[in-house]
């Protein structure tokens, strides 16, 4: 019970927003365990921070190129896991690291990891191996959400193909709210506490902004963390292009069987074939 007190009384002098990011700062592994090639990169941010991500090399070569955003906690040597795969498909993979994760400079803020999402997006697009290659960004959880409202930005938007986006939240206070629910201390707190998150950024009010651009919305059937209620109101909203596929998974396991894999693969296939080159 002092516990719940504690967060209550940190988060109504602060904000709800603060106990989205969950940031480690060590490497548990690196893709050369994989037997995958890679680098390491540096991405500057708009306010000069330092952010630190790999470019893994497709195994024989380079169809395309996908830009991985991963979730809340820990950091890319742990959300690894969910991308290294498809370098045997012939895709690069560049994975990036939110400031204040892994080995990137700053503090974690939402409006500061969109922002770092933007500054990846331009990195990527800009470097000479994706010249003619289609770009594509992938978003799983919180990177899902955060996608959609840096790809809100025209200028962002038109540097990349398609967007997917695998087990993402539709709404900040929404995704409060179910969490808080889940705890009979906490489940009367869950509409104030709620309100004290900035939901300027809200996937539900962004996503219309993205067209163009296709969307593929994937979401496990059996993810407790986020109910697939938040996968069908993102698709709802979205505009005209636009996927929807609801598979067998949890939160963190959907890209963890061949079956679902294949699903994204042959969605990444069509995109390949629609997309023209956009440098």
């Amino acid at each position: 019970m002092i516990k719940w007190l504690y967060i209550f009384i940190c988060i109504s002098l602060s904000s709800c927003t603060n106990l989205i990011f969950y940031p480690m700062p060590n490497h548990i592994l690196n893709p050369n365990v994989l037997g995958i090639e890679y680098k390491n990169i540096k991405i500057s941010t708009t306010n000069n921070l330092s952010l630190h991500g790999w470019w893994l090399q497709a195994k024989d070569h380079t169809n395309g190129i996908i830009i991985f955003f991963h979730g809340n906690a820990q950091n890319i040597s742990t959300h690894l896991q969910h991308v290294y795969w498809l370098v045997d498909h012939n895709y690069d993979v560049v994975i990036i690291d939110y400031r204040g994760y892994g080995k990137s400079e700053g503090k974690p803020s939402i409006p500061g990891s969109i922002d770092d999402i933007k500054s990846g997006v331009k990195y990527v697009y800009n470097a000479p191996k994706s010249t003619n290659k289609p770009i594509f960004v992938i978003g799983q959880s919180m990177g899902g959400s955060l996608s959609i409202a840096a790809l809100a930005d025209d200028k962002i938007k038109n540097n990349i193909n398609a967007l997917v986006t695998i087990s993402a939240f539709s709404d900040y206070r929404k995704i409060a709210q179910h969490a808080l629910s889940n705890s009979w201390v906490t489940w009367p707190l869950q509409w104030p506490l709620s309100f004290t998150i900035n939901n300027s950024y809200s996937p539900e009010r962004l996503i219309k902004y993205l067209s163009p651009v296709p969307i593929l919305i994937i979401h496990g059937n059996e993810d407790k963390v986020v109910p697939s209620s938040h996968a069908k109101t993102i698709y709802t909203l979205a505009p005209e292009h636009k996927f929807l596929e609801i598979l067998p998974a949890g939160h963190n396991d959907v890209l963890n069987n061949k079956k679902n894999r294949q699903v994204l693969l042959k969605y990444l296939n069509k995109f390949m074939i629609e997309s023209l080159p956009i440098k």
